[in-house]
């Protein structure tokens, strides 16, 4: 019986060569889920983020209920991609089938909105928060706060508003990428 066990174990290791060859072959034997998950997460490992956010968004609109692991990662990675329309578009897709709404799904949508200069909606969909496991979450609630003529929770947040401050250098940079450039220029006045 070892022998024999020995013998299939050794062909299909043969065969599966590598975790993208057993995982692109789960995905053409039995595309679900799991599957489509793990494989795009072996692509992620690998930087082949491309392959990854197609398999990521498949794995959360052709599976219900979607793989779990897929919400957290399928507008991440489109954020690793520099692409926070396609974030947005897959996030929001994510959870209108099914993917629950947790920080790890939240985080890249309401970083997308930012960016898209829907600062209203950034907060609204980040208002619940209680994690922020990427740490966007934060920078975020802190720009929009900034657009609304509030820098009481910043300054409380890093005790300054030096532009040398870590966490003030990245809420400035949203704020410029989000197209908030008054909100800018009044923030450098403030810092006088």
């Amino acid at each position: 019986l070892l022998v024999t066990c020995s013998g299939l174990i050794g062909l299909n290791a043969a065969q599966w060569q590598s975790d993208v060859m057993l995982w692109s072959s789960a995905v053409e034997r039995h595309p679900g889920g799991y599957s489509l998950g793990a494989y795009a997460k072996t692509l992620e490992n690998l930087e082949r983020l491309e392959e990854a956010g197609e398999l990521y968004a498949r794995a959360t609109a052709e599976v219900h209920p979607p793989f779990i692991e897929s919400c957290w990662n399928v507008a991440q990675v489109q954020i690793r991609l520099g692409r926070p329309w396609a974030a947005l578009e897959n996030g929001l897709a994510a959870l209108e089938n099914g993917c629950p709404p947790e920080e790890e799904l939240l985080s890249p949508i309401g970083l997308s909105l930012a960016l898209g200069g829907d600062w209203g909606g950034a907060e609204e969909i980040l208002s619940d928060t209680d994690r922020d496991p990427w740490g966007q979450i934060i920078v975020v609630q802190l720009a929009a706060a900034a657009v609304r003529r509030d820098l009481e929770p910043l300054k409380a947040e890093t005790g300054t508003l030096d532009a040398a401050h870590p966490l003030v250098r990245q809420v400035r940079f949203l704020l410029r990428r989000g197209g908030a450039q008054e909100t800018l220029e009044w923030m450098n006045q403030e810092a006088l």
